[in-house]
Parts: structure tokens; sequence; C-alpha cells
């Protein structure tokens, strides 16, 4: 078995977030004869999350282990990199609706904004929702979002995912982001993409034996003030909406860890918040 000591090490191709080419290296790249058209049903986008403190990330034996990885940090199921903080264009909105197995188990079905299975499960005033076969219907605030890097003006789409405690975090994140703009015209109301988000995590007590790192997003500047990158991120930002809009773009399924990293951990509640779920479930499905 080929261990990671054994790999040899790759070549550095960046240098300060920039490509460590030759110039000549460099045009070839960017004047490729071939450019592969990749529909977007045939690539992934990535679910923006944070390592909760059960996460596979942390566990050394596990297929999802990250190296270095802490509780509260940010990473992305594609690339698996770890950071504090992450720079984002909110593009588009939506609120979304995924039907799982009861007790954090396997994905049922992801309805997308499709509303009828969770309008047709009892509604007990709780905001997860068990079908007839008990099978949870939770809601979400999802974002499609650009990732930013401040360095190199690269912007990657995302989807970042407000669940469970989270979710009611969406409603100040959208006030903040329509806020008008005041310009030599009169005020306008900007869309959603106009203004950079800083994401980060803090440590925080969901219920009375259930705690961890959740979102913190505060409002930057207005995208278009960026001298080098703006422009560009600007029409990344409307070319994605367009996709979006288009119907070319879906979330693909996460698994039950990342869906858990979406939101606040609660498929790594502790036992006795698992008992009190069952104690409902039985009482509506009497």
């Amino acid at each position: 078995m080929t261990t990671t000591a054994d790999k040899p090490a790759l070549p550095a191709t960046t240098t300060g977030g920039a490509m460590a080419l030759p110039a000549a290296a460099l045009a070839k790249l960017a004047k490729a004869k071939h450019h592969d058209e990749i529909a977007g049903s045939d690539m992934l986008i990535p679910w923006l999350s944070i390592i909760q403190p059960l996460s596979n990330a942390l566990k050394r034996n596990n297929e999802g282990y990250i190296a270095g990885a802490q509780i509260g940090d940010i990473y992305d199921n594609v690339t698996k990199k770890t950071r504090a903080a992450a720079y984002v264009l909110l593009v588009k909105f939506e609120t979304h609706y995924t039907t799982w197995k009861p007790g954090g188990g396997k994905l049922v079905k992801m309805w997308h904004t499709d509303a009828t299975g969770y309008n047709a499960a009892k509604d007990d005033g709780h905001p997860v929702r068990l079908d007839a076969e008990g099978n949870e219907i939770k809601p979400s605030k999802v974002y499609y979002i650009l990732d930013l890097d401040l360095d190199t003006g690269a912007a990657r789409p995302m989807i970042w995912s407000l669940g469970g405690t989270q979710a009611k975090k969406s409603r100040r994140i959208n006030t903040l982001a329509k806020v008008e703009l005041e310009t030599p015209d009169g005020p306008i109301i900007p869309p959603l993409y106009a203004r950079i988000f800083e994401l980060t995590t803090r440590d925080e007590q969901w219920t009375a034996d259930k705690s961890g790192p959740g979102w913190v997003a505060e409002v930057g500047g207005v995208v278009l003030a960026n001298e080098k990158f703006g422009e560009r991120w600007w029409a990344m930002a409307e070319a994605f909406r367009d996709q979006i809009d288009a119907g070319n773009v879906r979330p693909q399924p996460p698994s039950e860890q990342e869906a858990s990293e979406t939101g606040d951990g609660e498929n790594q509640a502790p036992s006795n918040y698992r008992g009190a779920d069952q104690a409902r479930k039985a009482a509506i499905l009497e």
C-alpha cells in the first residue's frame, strides 16, 4: 500500500497565489488550442461547510480525513482545503427541502425548491417535519455563491447552505445584501451579488446540551469598488446567475456528513437529544 510518505512531492505551481511558471508556459495556458465543452451537470459544485466536532475530516483513518483540520475550520468538499475565512458573492438565494432517513440517516430525496412534500407533512410547529414513513423533511436556506480569491482574482461557484439553527441567520444576511446603495442619482437597490461578504465561524450554544461552531457573516464593500478584479467578479456573478435561472445548475446530493456540516452538526447530536426527537416522532405518527 502506498502511504503519504511514499508519494513524491509535486512541484510547486503557485507562488503568492499566482502560477509559478515561465512566461512562455503561461502564454500557452492562456491560448490553449483545445477547450473541452463540459456541461455543468458533469461537474460537481462544492459545498462550503464547517468542520464539526465529530467530522470525518478529523478522523485519521477515514477517507474524509484532512491533515491539519481543526474544529471550526471552513472547507469545501472538493478541494478539502481548510481556512479561517471565506470571501464570497451571494449570487442567488433559495429555500430547499431535503428528505432524510430518521436519526441522521441516508438521503431519501432532494426536493430542491419544491415544497410539496414539506407542505404535505404534518406541521407540529417544528421546522423539521415527518412524512408518513417517519422520514425527516428538512428545510434549509441555500445560497449559490462565488468563492473569491482576493489575491489572484479567481472565483469558484459553490453552494452555501444554512440548515438547523443556522437557517435563521439568512434573514440578517439577506437584509444586509439588499441595503440601498447611495448614488449621485439617488438610492438604488442592488442585486444580491453587489457586495462582498466575509464568512468566519464562532462557537455557539445551540441547545442546553448541544454546541459547536456556527457561521458568522459580515458584509463588506461593493464588489465593483475592487479596481483589480471587481469587473471580472461582477461578470462571473451575472453569468452564474443566468445559468442558475436557466435551470442548468443544481446542487449535487451531499453525504450525510456534509449535510450535517452545512447546518449545525445536528446529525452529531448527543443521544439524549435523539431520544427527545424520537418521542416527538412517536407523538406525530401514532
